[in-house]
């Protein structure tokens, strides 16, 4: 008799042991699921910092002219452990930013910004901007972006030139994109 109630509460106590680890266990995992919605939903951000402690730096692995594409997918490796796509080409990166990324009609900070090469309705030989540029619009105007001049991540866009630039002079589309909120994909 003694044994059988001895046995009893060392029953419930293991089952109150359980109880205990498996709530624990279910809070670890509501945790874990907030703090990756919150690093999806924070991507752009992500992007953003690392745009801002990389200038200076040499993100491109090709020449220093057109690389601003190649620059940009290795920014985006380094900030998100994912390229955007496209490889070196404006192009390219704009048809991955097409399928992938929230396209946005005003320019608004923490974005992509892309004056997609081909684009231009100026021809070439009367604007003389032959390429187009992909950038990372930060706070106050300022765009992130590969230097030709240096072969460098740098700072030496605002909106206001590269618009005047690409866009008055050049006569090439500008588009805006950010990293989807609030969804799952693959990115």
């Amino acid at each position: 008799m003694v044994k059988t109630i001895f046995m009893q509460a060392i029953k419930q106590q293991i089952i109150k042991v359980l109880l205990m680890a498996i709530a624990i266990a279910i809070k670890q995992v509501k945790l874990l699921q907030t703090q990756i919605k919150a690093i999806k939903k924070d991507k752009n951000e992500l992007l953003y910092q690392t745009a801002k402690k990389c200038v200076g730096l040499k993100l491109r692995t090709i020449g220093r002219k057109l690389a601003c594409a190649n620059s940009f997918n290795n920014l985006a490796l380094k900030a998100t452990g994912k390229p955007i796509g496209g490889g070196d080409s404006t192009i390219r990166m704009r048809v991955a930013l097409l399928k992938k990324f929230e396209s946005i009609d005003e320019p608004r900070a923490k974005c992509i910004i892309i004056a997609t090469t081909g684009t231009n309705v100026i021809p070439t030989w009367k604007s003389k901007i032959y390429n187009g540029h992909v950038g990372y619009l930060g706070e106050g105007g300022i765009i992130y972006s590969n230097n030709s001049k240096t072969g460098l991540w740098d700072n030496h866009w605002t909106l206001d030139k590269f618009i005047k630039y690409y866009c008055d002079r050049g006569g090439y589309e500008i588009e805006f994109f950010t990293y989807p909120q609030g969804r799952v994909n693959n990115l």
